[in-house]
This record gives C-alpha cells, sequence and structure tokens, in this order.
C-alpha cells in the first residue's frame, strides 16, 4: 500500500505554465467557485475592452479603465 503525499504548501504555478496548460483544474468548492468567476471576470473584461475599442478607439482604454 502506498501512502498519499500531503503537501504542506500548494505548488505555484507560473503565468506561463498557465499559458502553456500545464496547471491542474481546481477541485473542490471553493476553488472551483473560484475558477469559475476568474474565468467569468476576465472574459467579460476582455469583451467589453474590446467591443469599447472597436466603437470608440484607442481612448476608450484611456478614459475608461
Amino acid at each position: 500500500m502506498t501512502e498519499k503525499r500531503t503537501l504542506k504548501h500548494p505548488a505555484r504555478y507560473s503565468y506561463s505554465d498557465c499559458l502553456r496548460d500545464a496547471v491542474p483544474t481546481p477541485t473542490g468548492l471553493n476553488g472551483t467557485t473560484l475558477y469559475q468567476l476568474l474565468m467569468v471576470g476576465g472574459t467579460v473584461a476582455f469583451v467589453v475592452t474590446a467591443n469599447g475599442v472597436r466603437s470608440s478607439g484607442a481612448d476608450f482604454v484611456e478614459h475608461s479603465h
């Protein structure tokens, strides 16, 4: 029988790890909720910025963010 190790500190991942899809998807209620919140928030921010720049030009970023 193999013992299952528990980490005292969670593993750290860099932004490039996330871009390369080398980060495991969070599990558990807190991890899943936080992941969904960050994904929805990031998607909304990106789409609003892209549409604002498309309709108002580059000044949108300077004046609205």
